[in-house]
């Protein structure tokens, strides 16, 4: 077989792979399970190759979890180490923002100490300064959820000073 009939066949098999999850994408056991299941390397294949697809389907299960009237507590685990994964292979700012802005809801929500250890990591990783301006602003209007999540980050030496500040801004509040 040539070059040419496989990477043919290749991009048949891609099209078909991106159709069948368009399919899924309404679904909530898709988005509830599989989704944050897939392997590592599909979602960096995904997020590096279909940026506007995956975006919207990790809008699409950003909702779901945040309409859910209640999340089972260790699902809440499971939301944290997806969006780290996701975090770690992304440089979309619109997914990036998206994750920074969900995972300390959610930790705050449910009063979650690992959601809330795990955010602590990825902020105090951060080294993109417009992630960085993004949280500092996020923590400002965000007061609630900037003191559930100064206990975490605090922690860490290598934390933005933006973000500590900001975080800092609420402890002298009434």
């Amino acid at each position: 077989m040539d070059k040419n009939s496989i990477d043919e066949i290749s991009q048949d098999a891609n099209n078909i792979f991106i159709h069948n999850l368009s399919q899924c994408m309404s679904e909530k056991r898709f988005l509830f399970r599989e989704f944050p299941a897939m392997p590592f390397f599909v979602l960096e294949y995904l997020q590096k190759e279909h940026v506007a697809f995956f975006s919207s389907l990790l809008e699409k299960y950003d909702k779901a979890i945040h309409d859910a009237e209640r999340l089972v507590y260790e699902y809440c685990d499971v939301i944290a180490n997806f969006y780290e994964k996701i975090l770690s292979v992304s440089d979309d700012y619109k997914i990036n923002t998206l994750i920074l802005a969900s995972l300390p809801k959610i930790g705050w929500s449910y009063n979650r100490f690992y959601v809330g250890i795990e955010f602590a990591k990825i902020v105090a990783a951060l080294k993109d300064e417009s992630l960085i301006m993004f949280l500092e602003e996020f923590f400002v209007k965000n007061s609630g959820i900037a003191e559930f999540c100064s206990s975490y980050i605090n922690k860490h030496d290598t934390v933005p000073m933006l973000i500590t500040n900001a975080l800092n801004s609420h402890k002298d509040r009434p």
